[in-house]
């Protein structure tokens, strides 16, 4: 990455993070998730995203009744958590709480290709 792309990258992330924690839209929310598990595929924006507020967001997202944001969600703490710097910090925002809840209440195992 050069220092426009990091630039113009950490911009869009910060946007699409405060766009979805501001929406009351359960479109946007659903569509922010979409972004952030595309993301965190990507390891070299774990960090952008944990600047942006984005964990939080995510660990929010996993906790929303919508089914999909759920599953946004949960899929991208999948990711996030086997980051070993974000462990401790996804426990402390509630990311197992809204995991326990998700398995708790959704008994059938959905498995996505991507």
């Amino acid at each position: 990455h050069d220092t426009r792309q990091t630039l113009l990258d950490s911009v869009c992330i910060e946007s699409i993070t405060k766009a979805t924690a501001d929406s009351h839209s359960i479109e946007i929310k659903r569509a922010g998730g979409y972004f952030f598990s595309l993301l965190v595929q990507y390891q070299e924006y774990h960090d952008m995203l944990n600047e942006a507020g984005g964990l939080q967001e995510i660990v929010n997202l996993a906790g929303l009744v919508d089914l999909e944001c759920q599953i946004y969600g949960a899929f991208t703490l999948v990711y996030l958590a086997s980051n070993p710097k974000f462990q401790v910090p996804l426990v402390q925002m509630g990311a197992v709480r809204s995991l326990v809840s998700m398995m708790a209440t959704e008994s059938e195992p959905r498995h996505y290709a991507g």
